[in-house]
């Protein structure tokens, strides 16, 4: 069973997630090869084609991603039904956090402190490993949609498969999978899933998880150009 796990959870999302960056690393080098062609004229159609191209592909890898997981998993659920429930019942989700406020915000610190991590060592280790590429001026807008299929995956469908399957260290298993099926485990990354996975295992909420990992990536493309601009004035 956990050779199943690992196939499921761990193979199909290196999979995609190569994919991913293949495609993203093709489209950054065709819009940095048209900006620098001195007879491209108007570059800021460029780069909102280039971050439009950006969000659709990975997206629509991401969403293959999760229907082939479905398929393996055979759950009968979907991520619209899930979110739909989940929505009805967010009063519910409030009552957990504010009776257990001291957890939740020893989360947010920890959240905090990998969001330092991310600022002040994710680009230099990634340009020193070359997996990404040397000029990249563009945001990657569709970081903030992706962990609406990650957290459903990692999160929703795991959990459950776990359960219904009585897998052992099921909390473990997520963070390691959830780690390197990012293609570059950092610790940032291990702090990250940890955090995640210990929320949805305490309150059970997509919501909530969804939110924490929107505002980690939120954070993450938007904190280092508001730091530049700060330090500029």
């Amino acid at each position: 069973m956990t050779k199943r796990l690992f196939k499921v959870f761990l193979g199909i999302p290196v999979i995609f997630t190569l994919l991913m960056a293949v495609i993203s690393i093709f489209e950054t080098e065709i819009a940095i090869s048209l900006l620098e062609n001195p007879e491209t004229k108007n570059p800021q159609i460029i780069q909102v084609l280039f971050n439009f191209l950006i969000l659709i592909s990975d997206s629509l890898i991401y969403f293959l991603m999760y229907k082939v997981i479905i398929s393996k998993c055979n759950f009968s659920y979907r991520l619209g039904e899930s979110i739909k429930k989940e929505w009805t019942e967010k009063k519910n989700i409030y009552e957990k956090v504010k009776r257990d406020k001291k957890t939740f915000i020893l989360i947010i610190v920890l959240f905090v402190i990998v969001i330092i991590m991310w600022y002040f060592f994710s680009d230099y280790i990634s340009r020193k490993i070359g997996i990404y590429p040397s000029k990249k001026p563009f945001l990657e807008l569709s970081f903030l949609f992706i962990p609406v299929f990650e957290e459903f995956i990692w999160r929703k469908i795991y959990f459950d498969y776990c359960e219904s399957n009585q897998i052992k260290h099921a909390f473990a298993l997520n963070v390691i999978i959830f780690s390197f099926a990012h293609i570059i485990p950092m610790p940032y990354v291990f702090m990250l899933g940890a955090i995640l996975a210990y929320c949805y295992k305490k309150y059970n909420s997509l919501i909530l998880n969804t939110a924490i990992h929107f505002l980690f990536n939120f954070l993450g493309i938007f904190l280092p150009i508001i730091l530049n601009y700060i330090r500029q004035i």
